[in-house]
């Protein structure tokens, strides 16, 4: 499991990371930089975490101060992180963000499942071909209707 998380140092110094020990990671925040701590909140991650935290900062990146730190109240920062912590994120071959809509989840799952089930034989696997053309075409009949 991966977290987001928001961390506090003096006021209005947050800093937003990805980690999947979170009590860990406070300590070695505490451990390698000496400052004080004041407020923490971790955000369990839904989608990959390194792409999901990406989001979150680019959205705060106007009060960037450094890095991974912003110059916010911690509230705004932790509700940007929640925000981005509950979109199941995944990223394509050159790295970039994509949203994966609920409504595709569903759709591949019934695919898929069909696929298996497909001419009585239960195990044979659907090809990504198909699976890929019976996708475009349930989208196309959804957006038509």
């Amino acid at each position: 499991m991966s977290y987001i998380y928001v961390l506090e140092s003096g006021e209005n110094y947050c800093k937003v990371g990805k980690t999947i020990n979170p009590e860990l990671r406070v300590d070695q925040i505490k451990c390698t930089t000496g400052l004080d701590i004041t407020r923490v909140k971790f955000f369990e991650c839904k989608g990959e975490p390194f792409v999901s935290e990406r989001m979150a900062q680019k959205e705060l990146e106007p009060l960037s101060c450094f890095l991974e730190w912003f110059r916010c109240p911690f509230e705004l920062a932790c509700d940007v992180v929640e925000k981005h912590s509950k979109i199941e994120y995944k990223s394509d071959k050159k790295g970039k963000p994509v949203k994966i809509h609920e409504s595709v989840h569903v759709m591949l799952e019934e695919i898929i499942k069909s696929g298996y089930e497909h001419k009585g034989m239960p195990h044979k696997k659907p090809s990504k071909a198909s699976i890929v053309t019976e996708l475009v075409s349930k989208l196309h009949k959804k957006e038509c209707k």
